[in-house]
């Protein structure tokens, strides 16, 4: 799973030669409407390329944060082998999906999978809300 922010037009274009099979997108119908930020049509762009393309979104009032949104994810990846994009606008949701992912579906405990997430920026929701957990961050001290 490669996680990202918004990628171009060129960087979708590369994604074959990675031998991505799907891309996954859980930004909201909203924000892709937004041509200031997307300006060309993403899903017609990468069904060009042959690759599949998932929209799960999430975020805002219509689109909660929950574990509807995490089982979603995990059937794309279970639809689509090989390598896929994970990406929303900055990385953010991406990150937090991938490291609730790695909780649900792969049996890493949430301590691992959360540092595993700081690695790309995330803080503590909507990791928890996926999970459906109320988490503390609690920093540890050397």
């Amino acid at each position: 799973v490669y996680i990202a922010g918004q990628r171009d037009q060129d960087a979708l274009r590369a994604l074959p030669a990675r031998d991505v099979t799907a891309v996954i997108n859980p930004r909201t119908p909203k924000e892709m409407a937004d041509t200031s930020r997307v300006a060309f049509d993403e899903a017609a762009l990468v069904d060009s390329l042959g690759l599949a393309y998932v929209e799960i979104p999430q975020g805002g009032k219509d689109h909660p944060y929950g574990p509807g949104g995490l089982e979603a994810f995990a059937e794309a990846l279970d639809d689509h082998s090989g390598p896929v994009l994970l990406h929303c606008a900055s990385g953010g949701r991406a990150s937090h999906l991938w490291a609730a992912y790695l909780v649900r579906y792969r049996g890493w405990n949430v301590t691992d999978a959360y540092a595993r997430g700081q690695l790309i920026g995330i803080g503590k929701a909507p990791f928890g809300k996926y999970l459906e957990m109320d988490l503390e961050v609690v920093e540890k001290k050397d």
